[in-house]
């Protein structure tokens, strides 16, 4: 025997908001779509933090990086060069205008040898360790 229970409040759950009539929500996600986010890696080794940030057709004048209070802020800008019209028909799917990614640091990075080189369509950002961070060898003695 196949029970059926009824909720009162599962009919006005059901009804649509005012916005799915406006679709003020729908805006809103596609808004948050079409922001650019480049990606980014981050990795380290013995000696320095990297981060390499995907910029394709990016030019290096587009682009700024700057370490202040223990945060690395990349931002920049990539341009529209590019459209594809035909007969009324117009679509772009890449996602294009200004970005910004920060990122906190470590205390164990230095801020004074900050590298940064745009190549190939990628940003990559090299922090080099404090020496104090440094792995080092101690001398057992005898």
């Amino acid at each position: 025997m196949l029970t059926v229970r009824h909720h009162p409040l599962e009919e006005f759950f059901r009804m649509p908001t005012l916005d799915r009539y406006f679709d003020t929500a729908g805006a809103l996600d596609a808004a948050r779509a079409s922001a650019w986010v480049p990606a980014v890696d981050v990795y380290e080794d013995a000696e320095k933090l990297v981060f390499k940030v995907e910029l394709p057709e990016v030019k290096k004048e587009d682009v700024s990086v700057r370490v202040a209070d223990g945060v690395l802020t990349m931002e920049g800008t990539r341009q529209l060069e590019n459209e594809e019209k035909r007969q009324g028909y117009h679509r772009v799917e890449r996602s294009y205008g200004k970005f910004a990614r920060s990122f906190a640091l470590p205390e164990s990075v230095g801020t004074d040898h900050v590298g940064a080189e745009l190549k190939d369509g990628v940003l990559r950002v090299t922090l080099p360790k404090r020496k104090e961070a440094l792995p080092r060898t101690i001398e057992i003695k005898a």
